[in-house]
């Protein structure tokens, strides 16, 4: 689709997340053997990206744009709390997102090279972590667009309900000799692990 001669931020946004979309679906292609589908999607549609770049870059010389903030990692298209939906791109970050956006194409059309991508150095991009992470930025963008909380209440007060869970159980421990205490590391709270918990029971 036709884009905006100048990167606005909320479109420059939405750009990113479907581009992760876009090449996660290149990846899957590959991932299911259909390696001539996905030569054919990524010539249509990977390599339009970058002249989406190209365009914004072209235009948006000698717009005064605002100073560029610290990214927060490679593609991602989550917005800060910073962003303003109608600011214009600066050129900096255009420049740093088209590089980034060259490589990642770079990485994903080379898995085709390989017999099988899951033992190859590229396997990282078949990994189930990096289809979880992209469910989840498509879902913080959804609930952004329809200007609803970036966490579902019923999450917060679970999350609530274990940190409390949390607390009573470290109180209760506390009064037992260090032989009687158990001995478990700390580890991230899960929604689905807790749920499935004794504690939630």
């Amino acid at each position: 689709p036709a884009v905006n001669s100048l990167p606005v931020r909320r479109e420059f946004n939405a750009t990113l997340l479907r581009f992760r979309l876009d090449t996660q679906y290149y990846v899957e292609l590959i991932a299911n053997h259909q390696e001539l589908d996905a030569l054919q999607f990524g010539q249509r549609t990977l390599w339009r990206y970058p002249d989406i770049f190209d365009t914004w870059l072209e235009h948006s010389l000698g717009f005064a744009a605002p100073a560029l903030h610290p990214l927060n990692g490679a593609l991602h298209s989550e917005p800060s709390a910073d962003d303003h939906d109608d600011d214009i791109v600066p050129r900096d970050e255009l420049k740093l997102k088209r590089a980034e956006i060259m490589q990642h194409i770079t990485d994903v059309a080379a898995l085709v090279a390989y017999p099988d991508p899951r033992k190859s150095t590229l396997a990282y991009l078949l990994s189930q972590e990096r289809r979880r992470e992209l469910a989840e930025a498509v879902n913080a963008a959804i609930l952004r667009s329809m200007k609803f909380p970036r966490e579902p209440a019923m999450v917060t007060l679970v999350r609530q309900l274990a940190t409390t869970s949390a607390y009573l159980v470290g109180y209760r421990s506390s009064s037992r000799s260090p032989e009687e205490r158990p001995q478990s590391s700390r580890q991230p709270w899960v929604l689905g692990a807790f749920v499935n918990s004794d504690s939630f029971a």
